[in-house]
């Protein structure tokens, strides 16, 4: 308050506003109004009537838990705030469900701290209250997730404020050698107050011992959180914490343990089988990951899904050059003879291939002429469809009413749609290995592509199919 006011916070001055804020107090209490009725489905941040507050809560406190330990006390999306608690804001539960409150101490890690001069201690308020975990400051998320949609609550001045986000928290608490991390704690913007929820701790089950000195939790019957009178008589307690510490590599591992989905993602969704052997050759990580049998990734999903292979035609031609399927093939390297293309042929009845090298791809008209005509002399018989795909060199004018002159019905992929042309792509890719294979054997240049073209076709109509 003195850092607020613009006063020089002496021991004077904070005496003296101690005194003015502790009439205060006083004063609303002797005026605070009766409890008023409670509406289901909301939240709020203070309690009406302490007195009625701790007699519920003692009545509520839940059993003993393992010390150190994980505590989950998931909550029925029917029933987000049990009965007795203060409702003063509407809230959309969907937007904070399924709620699971994580509580984790860990002994023997304030020592690996940076030192506390360069820390600010901060108080939390423990409100019987409060319905969750609020505070104020960002500051205080060492994790932080903003909500989808914001919350409208209302205060016990029925003023409006906005529950914006929710993350994790964790504290460094003063005259204890505990590291304590709780999530999830809402970020009010206009709180100028942390405030912790006695309710939350009882239903993690934590128990309670209370006098008018102190209020303890306790796990498992051993001392977890003290929260101390903010002052001499007070009826506020409150728990001190550093602001601003900074947990060693140790602290950190002893507090938080990764499992199997952090390292899947911050290992860029790798399979299964890296991360059963990552942590063999990885310093500090565990040697065995314990990976769920059923993990489902939605990101794997999406990510590294491919497209669905197109189904194989299962009708063939008849007879020899009912269909022949035609396509063109650029090399990167121009061959000994100057060649840049290759033009390929392919019965579909015989699987027989043939192919023309050209220097240019307006070439390809001349080239389909001689394999029409070698057709119709070496084989005595005339082609009936012509496939290929929609590239520039079959769809000119020229070439369409060179085939129309023949007689030959046309039939085209749709454009860049290459695996409706599959036969053509595929006998292409064939081709070609065994034309690469051979020149890389013989240790040949690569402008000798069409030999080892030539060649490779030849081998082929010749291999039993």
């Amino acid at each position: 308050m003195a850092h607020r006011i613009g006063a020089k916070p002496t021991i004077e001055t904070v005496k003296r506003l101690e005194i003015i804020e502790r009439a205060k107090e006083e004063q609303r209490s002797l005026n605070r109004p009766n409890k008023r009725p409670r509406r289901d489905g909301e939240v709020s941040l203070y309690w009406s009537s302490d007195d009625d507050d701790v007699e519920m809560f003692l009545d509520n406190s839940a059993g003993p838990s393992s010390q150190c330990a994980k505590l989950a006390s998931p909550l029925d999306t029917t029933n987000l705030f049990p009965s007795g608690y203060n409702t003063h804001a509407t809230i959309e539960t969907t937007s904070i469900i399924p709620y699971v409150e994580n509580i984790i101490c860990c002994p023997n890690v304030i020592s690996d701290f940076v030192a506390e001069d360069h820390m600010n201690r901060v108080d939390w308020i423990l409100d019987s209250g409060a319905s969750l975990h609020f505070t104020g400051d960002m500051n205080d998320f060492i994790e932080y997730t903003p909500l989808e949609k914001n919350i409208t609550a209302n205060t016990a001045t029925s003023a409006n404020t906005q529950i914006i986000g929710k993350g994790t928290v964790m504290m460094a608490v003063e005259g204890s050698e505990h590291m304590v991390r709780i999530a999830p704690v809402f970020y009010v913007p206009d709180l100028s107050m942390r405030l912790l929820s006695l309710g939350v701790y009882l239903r993690g089950g934590l128990q309670l011992n209370r006098n008018t000195e102190h209020i303890s939790l306790l796990q498992d019957g051993q001392e977890f959180l003290t929260f101390l009178p903010r002052w001499d008589g007070a009826t506020i307690f409150i728990i001190r914490t550093y602001l601003g510490a900074k947990p060693s590599i140790r602290a950190a591992e002893q507090i938080f343990h990764p499992d199997f989905e952090i390292y899947h993602r911050r290992f860029a969704h790798p399979s299964n089988n890296v991360l059963h052997k990552i942590g063999k050759y990885t310093y500090g990580l565990p040697n065995q990951i314990q990976i769920p049998e059923n993990h489902i990734c939605l990101g794997c999903e999406q990510g590294k899904k491919t497209n669905k292979s197109f189904p194989s035609t299962k009708t063939r031609a008849s007879k020899p050059f009912e269909l022949v399927h035609s396509d063109l093939k650029s090399f990167p390297v121009e061959s000994y003879h100057k060649y840049k293309y290759a033009i390929v042929f392919l019965d579909d009845f015989s699987s027989n291939a043939w192919t023309i090298n050209l220097r240019t791809k307006d070439a390809a008209l001349p080239a389909t002429k001689r394999f029409i005509a070698m057709v119709k002399n070496q084989f005595n018989t005339n082609i009936v469809e012509w496939m290929s795909d929609a590239g520039g060199e079959y769809k000119s004018k020229a070439f369409l009413d060179m085939l129309g002159n023949e007689g030959i019905k046309v039939s085209q992929s749709i454009p860049y749609v290459h695996q409706q042309n599959g036969r053509a792509e595929r006998l292409i890719r064939t081709l070609t290995e065994k034309a690469e294979t051979m020149r890389f054997q013989a240790c040949l240049p690569p402008s000798w592509w069409e030999f080892s073209l030539d060649h490779a076709v030849h081998v082929y109509n010749r291999t039993p199919m």
